[in-house]
């Protein structure tokens, strides 16, 4: 399935057979239509690196909170975007 850009939301993702990938936070039922298969789906606790995350945030401040790491330059830089439009961002600094 293809959204509004016509392309495939695996592309879109970066989604690869063979790779591992996490999903965090989705909405209940929610999967990738067009996922290859093969994919090594993440699940649970664990400490294992992951070629993809999709993470579905309402704030970008629990976005940065759930982060290993103090976010580089360019991740800062897209959260003031986010907090340009109106939406709160504690915590990214």
């Amino acid at each position: 399935m293809a959204g509004y850009s016509g392309t495939p939301l695996r592309k879109e993702l970066g989604l690869t057979a063979g790779h591992p990938a996490r999903l965090l936070h989705a909405p209940p039922r929610w999967i990738v239509p067009d996922a290859p298969a093969g994919i090594d789906w993440l699940t649970g606790e664990t400490d294992a690196p992951a070629a993809v995350i999709v993470a579905f945030h309402t704030h970008p401040a629990a976005f940065v909170a759930e982060l290993p790491c103090r976010p580089d330059a360019s991740v800062r830089h897209g959260l003031d975007r986010l907090a340009a439009r109106g939406r709160p961002v504690t915590g990214a600094r």
